[in-house]
């Protein structure tokens, strides 16, 4: 059972996953990294779970065949480089250049994760831009004394709308939504609806790609409500569709 990986990817998984483990002995698995090897599609799935959360991550892999392995968190490989990874006597090993590091593996029980993950459709999907909603939880770990003692309520009110993060009954912080189409997030500030053009039926459905703004049908410009007209820009990466 043998894999190899760019380490560059290697890190990235498991940067993505390592702040997920358990910090307690409950189950001594939860403290490890999971590494799921597939020959079939080669790939590797990262798991880590604390019993509250979980974080799934993949990557590009060579393997040989299909095999499970273990890692401690805090591993970090040289960038740039090729690393293999194998289980063997009961250890995983990582050979990366000169550089050689081992994981016991322990005995024990892994959440079946995949059979944990919801399987019916979701009642809408919210896209929003990661960064402001990140700096808007640190806000709101700041309003509630830098320790986050009582939960914060996200509410949400549909896929156009926006969240609203509430630490108590008048402390907010409010993030705007960015449009899904297709699985591609797309910008959507202003959103469309808050435009003249919205009953207008001069407009398309189409939005344009850089601004947000509705698209005319006929000059295939964007107009706001004060008639201004998009920049040159707009226009022409809608044409150029």
């Amino acid at each position: 059972m043998k894999a190899k990986i760019f380490t560059n990817d290697f890190n990235r998984i498991i940067a993505a996953t390592k702040g997920f483990v358990s910090k307690n002995d409950t189950r001594k698995l939860y403290k490890f990294i999971r590494l799921e090897f597939h020959s079939a599609d080669s790939s590797v799935t990262a798991v880590a779970v604390d019993g509250y959360r979980l974080s799934v991550e993949h990557a590009v892999c060579e393997c040989d065949e299909d095999f499970v392995a273990y890692i401690n968190a805090d591993t970090k490989l040289p960038r740039s480089a090729e690393a293999s990874v194998e289980v063997a006597n009961g250890e995983t090993i990582i050979r990366c250049g000169d550089h050689i590091y081992g994981c016991r593996m322990m005995d024990g029980e892994f959440l079946d994760w995949e059979n944990v993950l919801p399987k019916d459709d979701p009642t809408f999907r919210f896209g929003v831009n990661g960064e402001y909603l990140l700096s808007a939880l640190q806000a709101a770990k700041v309003s509630c004394g830098k320790s986050f003692k009582q939960p914060v309520v996200l509410e949400f009110r549909g896929e156009l709308t926006p969240v609203i993060l509430r630490t108590n009954k008048d402390d907010i912080k409010m993030v705007l939504p960015v449009r899904i189409r297709g699985g591609t997030l797309m910008k959507t500030t202003p959103r469309r609806d808050s435009f003249a053009a919205t009953t207008d039926d001069r407009y398309s459905d189409k939005v344009c790609p850089a601004c947000g703004y509705g698209i005319r049908r006929d000059e295939a410009t964007a107009r706001d409500q004060n008639g201004k007209i998009c920049h040159a820009d707009c226009i022409r990466e809608e044409n150029d569709e």
